[in-house]
């Protein structure tokens, strides 16, 4: 029977066991995890959503997409059609860019999840077998993560129109409402995440894996938010102690080295290179976590059960 220190245990041993899970989760990183931890720190404002989010509203604050703002706009546009020409230019440059970082980061998150698992059974997979791989199932990554994102972009709008709401005593109402809110973009984000298992690992349809993903995770809600508790909990530990000593290395360092500003530059380098590879052991973790504890729930030799369960089970 597998625990969790096992499946812990080697997801950390996939982690540091080939290049090619770096250089893949390098571009994944930036999808996020697809995970309950963004949605938890995106939920309380201090994800990339949050902050995007703040952007537009601070526009709308400032008039910028008022009426008014709107046909100052227009005005400008059509008197200078030149700045027109640029703009658009501007904007198809931008849109192939991300166009292709898009697909880049979908096909290295198939890549490394098909490359964890693979090393899991003692095989390695080619670099060109992985992206062929991840080519071959762009589509369906890539829709369930757009439907992820929606969903964390729409619990931030509800919460916001929530928050708007001028009511004596709403704060606790304001409170249980979000809270129902997260929960269930959280069991969301469970589904997406079973689900973009099964179409790399399993071979699912995309019409399919909704089914399939919402029948797992009915079977194993608890072993799920366990798993997603305690990666939480790692990942909430790790980045806490590395920002706290990052900074104190850094102050200490540059006080050593007084005015040298080279070295100093050199630590401060040093130190978003840590932060750099920091985030991307914790991509390749958190996906091989993923990807051995769905091996598991999904294989019917290997037994997983939740931890509660099993304290459970024996007390009685």
């Amino acid at each position: 029977m597998y625990t969790y220190r096992t499946i812990f245990k080697q997801a950390l041993s996939l982690t540091f066991k080939h290049p090619s899970l770096w250089l893949f989760a390098g571009f994944a990183a930036f999808l996020g995890t697809a995970s309950e931890i963004d949605l938890l720190f995106g939920g309380y404002a201090f994800g990339a959503d949050a902050i995007l989010f703040s952007f537009v509203l601070g526009l709308v604050e400032g008039g910028a997409l008022s009426i008014g703002g709107l046909q100052g706009i227009g005005i400008v546009l059509a008197t200078q059609p030149v700045f027109l020409l640029a703009i658009l230019l501007v904007m198809l440059i931008g849109i192939a860019l991300s166009s292709f970082g898009v697909l880049v980061m979908v096909v290295s998150q198939t890549a490394l999840v098909s490359q964890t698992v693979a090393m899991s059974s003692n095989r390695t997979l080619r670099i060109t077998e992985c992206l062929r791989l991840g080519v071959a199932k762009f589509w369906p990554v890539f829709g369930f993560t757009v439907m992820l994102r929606i969903g964390i972009t729409a619990l931030i709008f509800l919460t916001t129109a929530l928050a708007t709401v001028k009511m004596s005593g709403i704060l606790a109402l304001f409170i249980v409402v979000f809270d129902i809110l997260l929960v269930i973009a959280i069991i969301f984000s469970f589904l997406i995440k079973y689900a973009i298992l099964g179409v790399i690992l399993k071979g699912w349809k995309f019409s399919e894996a909704p089914k399939q993903a919402l029948e797992i995770f009915r079977r194993n809600w608890l072993l799920s938010i366990e798993i997603a508790v305690v990666l939480f909990m790692i990942v909430l530990v790790t980045v806490s102690f590395l920002l706290f000593m990052l900074p104190v290395i850094f102050y200490y360092t540059a006080q050593l080295l007084g005015g040298f500003s080279f070295g100093v530059t050199l630590i401060l380098l040093l130190s978003l290179v840590a932060l750099a590879a920091t985030e991307i052991a914790l991509t390749i973790f958190h996906w091989a976590t993923w990807a051995v504890v769905f091996e598991l729930l999904t294989s019917k030799k290997a037994t997983l059960t939740s931890f509660l369960q099993r304290i459970l089970g024996r007390a009685s």
